[in-house]
């Protein structure tokens, strides 16, 4: 009788961060949004669509550890959807749904 040493696989995503707001300033789009309460969180994801775009980008390559994001890629009365994910530290990165969606129009 062999015995195997196991290792569980996280397939649990962290839940949708909440609380997600864009600020439109000078700089660009300041987003802010709740802390995730998971013990393995890693970061964020931060995903945005213009106007008449069917799917979300997302805009950083690596996980955010901070629960903010400034996009200066935007441009003067532009209507911008954001949303926010979360991510985990196993070895799925498992990612969270979408959170709610904002809309904002850069107009500072």
């Amino acid at each position: 009788f062999l015995s195997l040493p196991i290792t569980p696989t996280d397939f649990i995503p962290p839940i949708s961060p909440v609380g997600l707001v864009a600020i439109p300033i000078k700089d660009g789009m300041e987003l802010n949004w709740k802390r995730n309460k998971e013990p393995d969180l890693l970061g964020y994801y931060v995903y945005r669509r213009k106007l008449g775009e069917k799917d979300f980008k997302k805009l950083n390559p690596s996980p955010l550890t901070k629960e903010t994001y400034l996009d200066t890629d935007v441009e003067l009365g532009q209507d911008y959807d954001y949303a926010v994910t979360a991510v985990d530290n196993s070895i799925q990165k498992n990612e969270s749904p979408l959170s709610e969606e904002v809309r904002v129009n850069y107009l500072y």
